[in-house]
């Protein structure tokens, strides 16, 4: 199934929204192993397209990965033992790091002046 190039997003995910309902009526109806594993592919799916969204800030993405990782691991249980292991996922590089400023005093300390530093005359000594 191809999506429509005029469709937006919103209109997709009514689209979805309206789909799970429809399969949410039908809940008492048999599944096959194929509805199971098109249901868990849509959800990997949608989660990880979701993260991706500009409206999901850090901590929303990482309940999503936990969502993630509880569809995978829904996955392994459903597959069951014996069954074929996963591909790899690819690699992918760390986040960059930030660096770190130095808390010294600056390039522009000269260190204190000792002898240079005209003397100031102390009222005491007047």
């Amino acid at each position: 199934m191809e999506p429509s190039t005029t469709a937006g997003v919103g209109e997709l995910a009514d689209t979805i929204a309206e789909t799970a309902c429809l399969l949410a009526d039908v809940q008492n109806g048999e599944w096959s192993d194929t509805a199971v594993d098109d249901v868990v592919t849509a959800l990997e799916t949608l989660s990880q397209v979701l993260a991706d969204a500009p409206q999901i800030d850090g901590t929303a993405a990482l309940q999503l990965f936990a969502v993630r990782g509880a569809l995978s691991r829904l996955r392994d249980h459903l597959d069951g033992p014996g069954a074929p292991l996963p591909s790899p996922a690819p690699q992918t590089a760390p986040p960059p790091r930030r660096h770190r400023r130095g808390l010294g005093l600056g390039p522009r300390w000269k260190g204190l002046a000792t002898t240079d530093s005209p003397q100031r005359s102390s009222p005491r000594n007047a």
